[in-house]
């Protein structure tokens, strides 16, 4: 069995090298010309959730005492 391992800071920085080096790894036709310019599944540093975001956004502002005093209802939180 063999093994080949590559880091993903290589498949970002020259993504068509790698592939063509995998490949010609696992024997594949070297016609096969792998089309990488197209990003899939590309992720945000932002939530889509306008809550999510909004939640995470007091988060960094606020204590989590005071995140839960701020997002309970009072009656909950006085009640004990």
């Amino acid at each position: 069995m063999q093994i080949k391992i590559y880091h993903l800071d290589n498949l970002k920085k020259d993504s068509l090298s790698v592939f063509r080096e995998i490949f010609e790894f696992l024997g594949v036709d070297k016609s096969v010309y792998p089309y990488v310019k197209i990003k899939h599944n590309v992720g945000s540093v932002f939530p889509k959730s306008y809550i999510i975001s909004n939640l995470l956004g007091r988060l960094r502002y606020f204590s989590h005492h005071q995140l839960i005093k701020e997002l309970l209802p009072t009656k909950l939180i006085s009640s004990g």
